[in-house]
């Protein structure tokens, strides 16, 4: 999670997802996602090579 980001009670982070700093999750976040805003969207797949 980048800095300032903030998970709300109750959601859930998928394995290897991003939260942008700033970045308010309100909902479950999917695994390998890359999230920002506020409320966060997914915004990218992240691939890890």
């Amino acid at each position: 999670m980048g800095v300032g980001a903030f998970v709300g009670p109750g959601v859930t982070v998928g394995s290897h997802a991003v939260l942008t700093a700033g970045s308010v999750a309100v909902k479950d976040l999917e695994p390998y996602g890359i999230y920002q805003g506020n409320p966060s969207v997914r915004v990218k797949e992240r691939v890890i090579r």
